[in-house]
């Protein structure tokens, strides 16, 4: 059944101010490698939930499409409060800030239904946020300064790409891509596999953590099998299917890869 226009997603929303020191919802303060998870998880909300708010207007999985959206959208809130006590520095609040906002329009937009004509916005909208991340943890990875830190956010990155490769999979797929949705599908695929090649290269890695690389790449080659030049731009059910079942289960792994950088004994 098609959405009508009009407001369908409610979650509460968070008024952030920069000045409070706010701690993580498990009562202690985040340490440098916890935030640069959490701050990395916003990358990726970005681009799952305009991954989510595309397979909505496609009417795919609406039951499992709104899950996803909602669940995001209440992750991110919960983030940007964690993160508050982790910006203490005048760059990092700043920074803050700026993701606080890119997050606000975000979060307004896909608060109502689907609509192809606001896809170009909501894109957008949706990059910005994830420009204003990736500012932010690369300053909690710079303030860290070892190597499993740039681990953690490289990590983190690839559930990052996981969503920005489906992202513009079905927004293509909605009729709603034009060339730079293409350029940028090519790079974010283009950038996983090497990121997986020097996270597989790092000499720290655990035997767990190997066994997460090799789980990884292994989904990572099921979702590219929907990736051909055939089903590139045109609805195939099947194949979206395909893709937004692929896409969860990477993150879920990718995810799983990041705690245990987060958690790496060196």
């Amino acid at each position: 059944m098609p959405f009508t226009r009009r407001r369908f997603l409610t979650v509460s929303g968070t008024t952030l101010s920069a000045g409070l020191p706010i701690f993580s919802a498990h009562g202690a303060a985040l340490s440098g490698r916890q935030a640069i998870n959490k701050s990395g998880q916003l990358r990726m909300l970005s681009q799952r939930i305009l991954k989510a708010y595309a397979q909505l207007g496609l009417g795919l999985m609406p039951k499992e499409s709104m899950n996803v959206l909602s669940r995001s959208v209440m992750m991110a809130n919960g983030n940007l409060v964690d993160l508050r006590g982790a910006a203490t520095g005048d760059s990092a609040k700043a920074t803050l800030v700026a993701v606080e906002k890119a997050w606000a329009e975000l979060r307004d937009m896909v608060s109502v239904s689907p609509n192809k004509n606001d896809a170009t916005v909501i894109a957008k909208l949706g990059d910005d946020l994830l420009g204003e991340a990736d500012k932010m943890t690369r300053l909690f990875e710079s303030a860290v300064g070892t190597e499993v830190a740039k681990m953690v956010s490289l990590a983190g990155r690839q559930r990052m790409l996981s969503q920005k490769v489906a992202r513009h999979y079905f927004f293509a797929a909605w009729g709603a891509a034009d060339k730079s949705e293409k350029l940028a599908f090519d790079k974010a695929r283009a950038e996983f596999s090497v990121a997986l090649e020097t996270l597989k290269g790092f000499p720290k890695n655990s035997e767990v953590i190997q066994n997460r690389l090799t789980m990884l790449g292994e989904q990572w080659g099921f979702m590219l099998a929907a990736f051909t030049p055939e089903k590139m731009g045109t609805y195939h059910p099947a194949g979206a299917r395909h893709v937004a079942t692929a896409s969860e289960n990477i993150l879920e792994l990718a995810d799983e890869l990041t705690l245990f950088y987060e958690n790496l004994k060196v």
